[in-house]
């Protein structure tokens, strides 16, 4: 995942299962979380479509419902879960793409910050109702000091 700003346009380039999160102000002065990102998950209808094109195919594990893989041909590997991704060469010729979503937003002075991470490095984040838990914590972080964030965020995340 890559964000860059440029003048106030905020530009998001994402493949794989990283996550862009914008904290911004409502009205009435709480922060609320705004997804700038998609999950490129196999499942995902026009994902499907081209993996099946490629001679690429999509399902689940038994005992792992819900969660949708990317698989060779006639092989049970590597069952990636994203349908984006760097590298994973091996399922390249299958569906599985690099070429990033490149979303942008205008910047307002309502806008705080901005949360860029893979879904590996805090999981428990990643269900919308707990983005607000993240912004709020990341927040409250900034205001109590600059130093030590990051060894915070982790630790909760842990």
């Amino acid at each position: 995942m890559l964000s860059v700003l440029q003048g106030e346009v905020l530009f998001v380039a994402n493949v794989g299962d990283s996550r862009a999160v914008l904290a911004t102000t409502c009205d009435d002065g709480n922060l609320v979380p705004v997804q700038l990102t998609v999950d490129f998950k196999p499942n995902l209808p026009q994902e499907t479509e081209r993996i099946l094109q490629c001679n690429g195919r999509v399902f689940c594990l038994d005992d792992e419902s819900g969660v949708h893989r990317l698989w060779l041909p006639d092989e049970s590997s590597p069952g990636l879960a994203m349908s984006r991704a760097f590298g994973d060469y091996c399922v390249k010729d299958f569906g599985l793409i690099s070429v990033p979503d490149v979303t942008q937003r205008h910047i307002t002075s309502k806008d705080q910050f901005v949360v860029l991470a893979t879904d590996g490095v805090c999981l428990a984040f990643w269900i919308v109702p707990k983005y607000t838990t993240l912004i709020i914590f990341l927040n409250y972080a900034h205001i109590r000091t600059k130093v030590g964030i990051l060894s915070k965020v982790i630790s909760i995340c842990k």
